[in-house]
Order: C-alpha cells, then sequence, then structure tokens
C-alpha cells in the first residue's frame, strides 16, 4: 500500500515483486471479459460491440497500469464550470 500511497503506478510495483504486467492485467479485465460474453451471449450486443468495447478498456487499463490515475482538470472547457474532456482522459 505504501509504494501505490507514495504514487507508484502498479506496473512498477508489479514488475518489483517480480510478476508480469500483462498478468496483472488479464486478471484486470477478466470479470469484464466475462459480462461481455454473456451480454452477447443474451442478444444485448454484437461480438462486435463487444470486441470494440474490450479493445477501448484494455487500453485504458494498460494506461491505469503503467501511469496511474491522472485526473487532468482543463479550467471551464464548455464555460458551464465542468471539466474538460482531458479529465477523463478523453
Amino acid at each position: 500500500m505504501a509504494d501505490l500511497r507514495s504514487g507508484k503506478p502498479l506496473a512498477s510495483i508489479t514488475r518489483a515483486q517480480g510478476k508480469p504486467v500483462s498478468g496483472l492485467e488479464s486478471a484486470m479485465l477478466a470479470p469484464v471479459k466475462a459480462r461481455l460474453e454473456a451480454a452477447v451471449k443474451s442478444g444485448f450486443m454484437s461480438k462486435s460491440e463487444a470486441r470494440h468495447m474490450l479493445a477501448r478498456l484494455a487500453n485504458g487499463i494498460d494506461a491505469f497500469v503503467a501511469h496511474g490515475f491522472r485526473l487532468r482538470m482543463h479550467h471551464d472547457w464548455h464555460g458551464d464550470g465542468a471539466p474538460g474532456p482531458a479529465a477523463f482522459g478523453l
């Protein structure tokens, strides 16, 4: 926990423990993948939609594991006091 609190990204912590980062990312994606497979099976979404969503989530998890959670706030992007899309990694 101290490593996380000090700002070290999960990838660094995982490597320091002698474990592969890909294993951590796979473990984080496994429950999402199972839910997406269930959604496809039930007809809620197509295989193409599920693949697209899984790819986007995998990219997000990869970035999170490599760099940690960095909320970048951009000042009043729409003029309504709300943060801009960069605050959400967009």
